[in-house]
Formats: C-alpha cells, structure tokens, sequence
C-alpha cells in the first residue's frame, strides 16, 4: 500500500488445478504481478512462460530451487539437517522420519533430503522400518489407523523427526495417552515453529524461519520487476534472481533439552550460532544470487 498498490489474495488449498485456474484468474484481472506460494511444482513451466514474457513473477517455494523463476525459498533441506544432526549430536541413532507424504513422493522432497544427509554423514543407512507415512491425520486427530506404525515405530526408535508441527503436536498427546514420556522415551523435533510449538503438551524443539523477512524480501522482489518493466518497454527480462533463506533452530523441551521453555539459542547456555545454524540476523547478510 505505501507503493500505490493494492493486494489480492487466494489459496488454492495444495490443489495444481484449482492453482492453475487462480493464476489465470489473477491476469485477467489484469494484476502488475504474481507472488504465488506453492509446495507445488505442477505449474512451473507456466510460470517460466509468464516470467520469458516479461511478466512479474516471483515464486516462493517449498521445493528445489527454480533457477529461471524469481524466487525466495526457505533452505528445508538444511533445517531439517540441523535438527537431525542436533539429535545425533545428543547419543540418537535410531531417528525415525514421520510424515503426512506418500512414501513414494519422499525421494524428491526437500526435508527428506535433509534427514538423510545427516544420516548418511555418520554412516547411518536411513532405513524404511524408521520412514512413516501417516495416512489421516490434522492438527488434532490422528486417526485410528494410524495408532499401531506409531506405536511400533516409538517403541522401535531413539526419536522421532516429523515433517511439520502439526503433524507432530497431535502425536505427543497421543504418545502421552500411551504412557510414551516425552522426552524421557522418546526425543522429538519438527520444522515449522508454528505458534503452538512452545505453548505444546511439551515444548517442541523445531526449525523455523523468518516468515516476515522471507514475505518482504518476496515483495521487495516482485516490486523491483515491476518498475523494471515500466521502465525497459517490453524488453526480455534478465537473469532470475534466487534468495536462499537459511533456517532458525529453536531447542526446547521435546529433544530432552534442560530448559523446557527456552527459545532460539538460549544466551545464557548457548551462543547464537551453533552446529552451522544460520539465525535471521545473518540471513539479511548471505543472499544467494
């Protein structure tokens, strides 16, 4: 608003089709440009398509880099690699992964990624006895069917690594209701750092990131091709810029942490950089061009 413009929001609800149909909706509406925020990567190529066009474009993604598309992506391979290898650090080896994906789409997955590289560099094969796909589950229910792989798999591990917070939240009260004692049998951590990650049954230990620095530097970016536009007469665009945003790792009581409410890099314990964890401060300082 203070650059004249008005916004438009809508959510597509993970669905490529319903997301394809709101692209169109937003040109012909006749917008300037188009921040889109996807786990997808169905409507790519439409994207670069708009972006050879001349059409502002910035992508803020959840997947791998799009190299030819304006981008502003959080880095989930290396959080989920921080938190894994924060769990190795404390004596686990037996971190089973758990996630709402299907299993056959986890090879391709950014966070996966992340779980195995910390595996792998200390000679752990991740092993699929330890992969959890949860078939039903929301922010306070897991379904029925999925009770027994997670009980085996508590039973069977050192901790468990969840691909999102509200995946993991509504598992600590069902382990708890099982007589599982977080952390005392059983380590846990997360991505995400949602609002009710602290206030939890237990506080989770989880990764986050700088959502308002990561939605300004987006802004920021699609504003700066706007101008570029009105200002270079249809000529092409040039090369796409890519900013990386590295994660915040916030330890806290799930992983067996000695103070339960802390948050990212407690000062009196811990300086703020630890185990190659860059915080928000330090994002503003390594962009990735």
């Amino acid at each position: 608003e203070q650059q004249g413009y008005t916004m438009n929001m809508a959510s597509s609800h993970d669905d490529p089709v319903h997301e394809a149909k709101l692209i169109n909706l937003m040109l012909a509406n006749h917008v300037d440009g188009i921040i889109i925020n996807t786990v997808l990567s169905d409507n790519i190529p439409r994207l670069k398509e708009l972006r050879d066009s001349g059409y502002p474009v910035v992508l803020l993604s959840g997947f791998e880099c799009q190299p030819a598309i304006d981008s502003v992506y959080p880095d989930l391979t290396q959080g989920v690699y921080v938190a894994v290898k924060h769990l190795l650090s404390i004596g686990h080896r037996k971190i089973s992964f758990i996630t709402g994906k299907d299993r056959a789409l986890l090879d391709k997955d950014m966070k996966f990624k992340g779980y195995v590289k910390a595996l792998t560099e200390v000679g752990i094969k991740p092993k699929e006895d330890l992969i959890c796909s949860l078939k039903k589950y929301n922010s306070h229910i897991i379904d029925d069917i999925n009770v027994p792989p997670l009980i085996y798999r508590a039973k069977n591990s050192d901790a468990f690594f969840f691909s999102e917070d509200e995946l993991a939240i509504p598992v600590i009260k069902l382990l708890d209701r099982k007589g599982i004692r977080i952390p005392k049998d059983l380590s846990l951590a997360s991505i995400d750092n949602i609002r009710f990650a602290e206030s939890n049954l237990v506080a989770l230990t989880t990764v986050g990131f700088d959502i308002q620095y990561l939605s300004h530097m987006a802004v920021d970016m699609l504003l700066k091709r706007i101008n570029e536009v009105a200002e270079k007469n249809n000529e092409k665009p040039g090369k796409a810029e890519n900013i990386l945003i590295k994660p915040d790792f916030y330890i806290r009581e799930s992983c067996g942490y000695i103070n339960p409410r802390s948050t990212v890099f407690p000062p009196k314990r811990m300086p703020r950089r630890i185990q190659g964890v860059l915080t928000a401060d330090a994002n503003k300082k390594e962009k990735k061009t």
